[in-house]
């Protein structure tokens, strides 16, 4: 078997020259974190002395976070509030070194705090949400700010080799810009993945791939009852790629890995590879721009190239889980998750097929 390790400096130097556009909605998450021992003597809810309050920037902000630990360049494309939020989540993207283009809108940045208590006896443990606050306004982005963002999006995706379109559901994805941001990958010739919240397929019709999770799957294909089992979801799947029209539609199954369908009848199963569980949240992000990033290194989207991406980003979602604030994973890691289970020839032979020279 070739030694995965020794070819770290190729695949570093792969993944450094793969620019990734990001287009979608970026959130602020607020972590309150504080003792709880009493009950309120006017109301029955815990009272919380707060000890400490840190924050991350999600959404679309999670997707480039990984990517950006890998040495690509990530430029990230979205519309923020001029408000406390929005300029600290400019902050936090800035420091990860990401490219970022925000277009001011007059509205609040979206904001979730979570608030998470422990008993002082056990001030080292992780301590249970109790609640969340959201703050949100999910109607489209006027129309100014909307042709602003229309033209950052096809200005960037001529200096890039992968897109990745990742609809929150909160007023950046409108169709204008979806179709816009669709229209012109394919135009240049690029992938172009879409993490999907809209129930309506045809937002997202000519998308080479989709990434829903289970919720979201049954969503765009006309709600009903959620499935798990592998060949409902499968069958699902294959309906959500015959009614949007996407090249493939790669399913998100928690713990039971990923179901990914594609042409000619082409299904795929992907187990999950999960470490310790530290917070769930933000593996699909992870995993949408994992997927990306590593069809953007690849030469041409086929069977193949796509399995292979998805077992990297299912490591890498996987390596995700074990942090909270940030979702960074680097390529020796990956590495090592590859050679733990046994995936290091096909994680090495799969990417990054044109290694010589820059990108153009």
């Amino acid at each position: 078997m070739t030694d995965g390790l020794a070819e770290l400096p190729k695949l570093l130097e792969a993944i450094a020259r793969t620019r990734v556009c990001i287009v979608g909605d970026v959130l602020l998450d607020v972590f309150t974190r504080g003792h709880t021992e009493r009950v309120c003597p006017d109301a029955p809810a815990l009272v919380v002395r707060e000890r400490d309050v840190t924050y991350r920037a999600s959404g679309a902000a999670l997707a480039a976070q990984p990517l950006r630990s890998l040495g690509a360049h990530v430029h990230l494309i979205t519309a923020l509030g001029d408000d406390d939020a929005g300029r600290r989540a400019r902050q936090l993207i800035a420091e990860d070194g990401t490219t970022l283009t925000a277009v001011s809108a007059d509205r609040p940045t979206p904001c979730k705090n979570r608030i998470i208590a422990s008993h002082p006896a056990a001030a080292e443990a992780g301590g249970r949400l109790l609640l969340r606050l959201d703050r949100e306004e999910t109607a489209d982005v006027p129309a100014l700010v909307e042709a602003e963002l229309i033209a950052s999006v096809r200005e960037a995706i001529t200096h890039a080799d992968a897109v990745l379109l990742s609809d929150y559901a909160k007023g950046v994805c409108i169709p204008a810009l979806t179709q816009t941001v669709i229209d012109t990958a394919r135009s240049a010739g690029i992938p172009v993945v879409v993490d999907p919240k809209h129930p309506d397929p045809r937002r997202y019709a000519g998308a080479n791939v989709l990434t829903p999770n289970l919720a979201e799957l049954t969503a765009l294909t006309g709600g009903g009852k959620p499935v798990a089992e592998a060949e409902e979801v499968r069958a699902l799947a294959e309906q959500l790629r015959a009614e949007s029209g996407a090249d493939w539609v790669v399913a998100t199954r928690d713990a039971a890995g990923l179901t990914a369908v594609g042409p000619s009848g082409a299904h795929i199963e992907i187990p999950a590879y999960p470490g310790e569980v530290v917070d769930v949240a933000g593996a699909g992000d992870v995993l949408a721009g994992a997927l990306a990033v590593a069809l953007g290194a690849c030469l041409g989207l086929t069977t193949e190239t796509l399995t292979r991406a998805a077992v990297l980003a299912s490591l890498a979602a996987g390596l995700s889980l074990r942090q909270e604030t940030h979702k960074r994973v680097t390529a020796e890691e990956l590495l090592t998750a590859a050679k733990q289970y046994g995936l290091v020839d096909l994680f090495v032979d799969m990417l990054f097929v044109d290694m010589e020279g820059p990108r153009s």
